[in-house]
């Protein structure tokens, strides 16, 4: 986990300080994990989404930290960009705009 950030978990009794992914590099993440779960697994669709959920909010209000975190991905060799992109492929149709966005951003 690279530049995590702190948050706190509460509940009715206590709370609890813990490390969290940078959101922009998780929704990445999703991406590959979806990749090398393959379209027949249950949650790869799940994964998808989170991950155009978490690129259209840096998309809209941080993309500088979103092209950040894309040029450390595709800095780590061809397959991981590979992996990426072809996750952003499954996009549903409705969020193809979003999926747009992004590749422009990304080149």
């Amino acid at each position: 986990m690279e530049r995590p950030g702190h948050g706190v978990l509460l509940d009715r009794a206590n709370a609890c300080m813990v490390n969290l992914p940078d959101p922009a590099r998780y929704g990445l993440h999703k991406l590959l994990v979806a990749a090398e779960r393959g379209p027949r697994h249950v949650k790869y669709h799940k994964d998808v989404l989170q991950a155009l959920a978490l690129i259209e909010w840096h998309l809209e209000r941080a993309p500088e930290l979103l092209a950040q975190a894309w040029t450390d991905l595709a800095s780590r060799g061809t397959g991981w960009e590979k992996r990426a992109r072809a996750s952003l492929k499954a996009a549903p149709t409705t969020l193809r705009d979003i999926v747009s966005q992004f590749e422009a951003m990304a080149g």
